[in-house]
């Protein structure tokens, strides 16, 4: 699996964990060139999450390496990595999950394949600004799941979450909204198509897809 988040303040992608950032600005006419950006950082691995916070931060956390969930975070500055405190309450390591920016900055986590419990989804939502906080999950019939495909919606100051993998061969197509304290469940008339790929949609064309179908 491959993540990238875009750093709107500098105009580069962040990609990966071995850290490469792309100039995307359309200001020069010379081609864009990958630049490699430090070698300290979270170990080698897939199925992490990634999102933008303000003030030039990429948040990393998560993913599985060698048959292990990981459980730990890192925010990089455009410079270096820093490794979050592994100490108080925070959520638990998963693989695949939600990582999407709210309204306010914090960092929202939910879903994703648990650590405890091989190939059980978690439910649990935190959001983290400095420090872990555990907020509400969205509540039933809104399955567990992980490969959810989410965005920012800066238009609302909305999270948008659509879709994912419920285990046993379930893909979902349900659309859910985080607004920074709670979840809604949206019914609209009609979805994206439901399966592996739309459920790792990227985030243009989740806002696409949301904006015409509601």
């Amino acid at each position: 699996f491959f993540f990238q988040a875009e750093d709107g303040i500098r105009d580069y992608k962040v990609t990966g964990v071995q850290t490469c950032a792309l100039p995307i600005s359309q200001g020069s006419s010379l081609p864009p060139q990958w630049v490699r950006s430090p070698a300290v950082g979270p170990s080698a691995r897939e199925g992490h999450g990634m999102a933008l916070r303000p003030v030039t931060q990429v948040m990393v956390y998560g993913g599985e390496a060698n048959g292990t969930v990981l459980a730990d975070a890192w925010l990089y500055n455009g410079t270096q990595w820093q490794q979050l405190s592994q100490f108080g309450p925070r959520p638990t390591g998963r693989a695949r999950p939600v990582l999407e920016v709210d309204q306010r900055g914090d960092v929202m986590v939910w879903g994703g394949q648990e650590v405890v419990v091989p190939g059980a989804r978690s439910n649990e939502c935190w959001t983290w600004n400095s420090y872990w906080t555990q907020r509400s999950a969205p509540s039933a019939p809104v399955p567990t799941r992980d490969r959810a495909a989410s965005t920012y919606d800066f238009l609302r100051g909305i999270s948008v979450v659509f879709g994912g993998d419920a285990g046993n061969g379930t893909l979902l197509g349900d659309t859910l909204e985080w607004n920074g304290s709670g979840w809604t469940l949206r019914t609209p008339p009609q979805s994206p198509p439901v399966d592996r790929k739309s459920t790792r949609l990227n985030s243009s064309h989740l806002v696409i897809s949301y904006a015409v179908f509601c």
